[in-house]
């Protein structure tokens, strides 16, 4: 049956699977089609097939660190794979408060500034997702900013411990240490081998090895290191053994 059949285009649209199109059937008169369907009548058609807009959009991260470089990767964009190859940009509308502190290179989100957590934890941006029929979604994103956690010129750390019990110098102790800090403290001897190593040190070090036992009277050399980055913090430490 060749009959023309009067309908509407549908775009920017997130429809799957066939489309069923109603319309007013155009035959000549006396004829009639195979459904024995009339001319005038109103009759609907399946189509089989499929829209090829893109119905979801995702981020594999939103989460970064602050003080991190102009240019830290966040995370990567991607969508249904029926969407084909589609381009993402950032977009005006709803929650887009922060787009100018990101950009997009290719499918992947990248800061365009330095961000800091104390001044603000979220931010907000939205994306849009675009095949190349030039439908599209938009969805809006919140990307979360992580502390870190900054050495400053406050943070001390004694350079000798006597652990004979008297109260006195009897652990080695960082003052001014956060208490929740992620931090790895690693002391070596004078070969550069590690002695002691400890992820989050609470100023609990009395000349221990990590495995517990007692290392000798010496010069031993520390490291601190709080991660993402930030400076290394060293020195050196004098172990005395004595009586009380």
């Amino acid at each position: 049956m060749n009959a023309a059949v009067p309908y509407t285009t549908i775009r920017r649209s997130s429809l799957r699977g066939a489309m069923m199109l109603w319309g007013t059937l155009g035959l000549c008169p006396g004829m009639v089609s195979a459904g024995n369907i009339t001319p005038g009548q109103q009759a609907g058609f399946s189509i089989p097939g499929s829209l090829t807009a893109p119905y979801s959009l995702n981020l594999s991260s939103t989460l970064v660190h602050e003080n991190n470089a102009i240019g830290t990767l966040i995370g990567t964009f991607s969508t249904d794979p029926e969407a084909g190859v589609c381009t993402y940009s950032l977009v005006e509308g709803d929650n887009c408060a922060d787009n100018n502190l990101f950009t997009i290179a290719g499918n992947t989100l990248k800061t365009l500034t330095i961000l800091d957590f104390e001044s603000k934890v979220n931010r907000y941006i939205r994306v849009r997702c675009t095949d190349a029929n030039g439908d599209f979604i938009e969805k809006a994103f919140q990307i979360e900013v992580i502390d870190v956690y900054e050495v400053n010129n406050t943070l001390e750390a004694t350079n000798i411990v006597t652990p004979n019990g008297d109260g006195i110098n009897d652990t080695w102790v960082i003052r001014n240490l956060p208490p929740h800090s992620m931090n790895e403290v690693r002391i070596m001897d004078r070969s550069g081998r590690v002695v002691y190593h400890r992820r989050n040190y609470s100023n609990d070090w009395n000349g221990q090895l990590t495995n517990g036992g007692q290392l000798s009277e010496g010069v031993y050399f520390y490291i601190i290191d709080f991660g993402a980055g930030l400076n290394l913090f060293k020195g050196s430490i004098t172990l005395i053994r004595s009586n009380r």
